[in-house]
């Protein structure tokens, strides 16, 4: 730390941002690829989950018409 101290100022500054803007790009960077990591989970998400509730709809329907059938069978 004694190496930066002896610097002078303009250079601990430009150090000093440097070494932000590295900070900041290594997070953006991560965040972007996390975001498209996310988007992808979705698109499974929404293919594998939300359409087949329809189909889950579908099947409910289906079953009180063939239970209404039943009743009016015995009736």
């Amino acid at each position: 730390m004694k190496w930066f101290q002896s610097l002078h100022l303009g250079t601990q500054l430009m150090v000093s941002f440097v070494f932000v803007a590295l900070i900041t790009a290594v997070v953006g960077i991560f965040g972007i690829t996390k975001i498209t990591h996310i988007g992808d989970a979705d698109r499974v998400l929404y293919e594998k989950v939300t359409v087949p509730s329809s189909y889950v709809a579908e099947m409910s329907i289906a079953f009180q018409r063939v239970r209404i059938c039943l009743r009016d069978l015995d009736a």
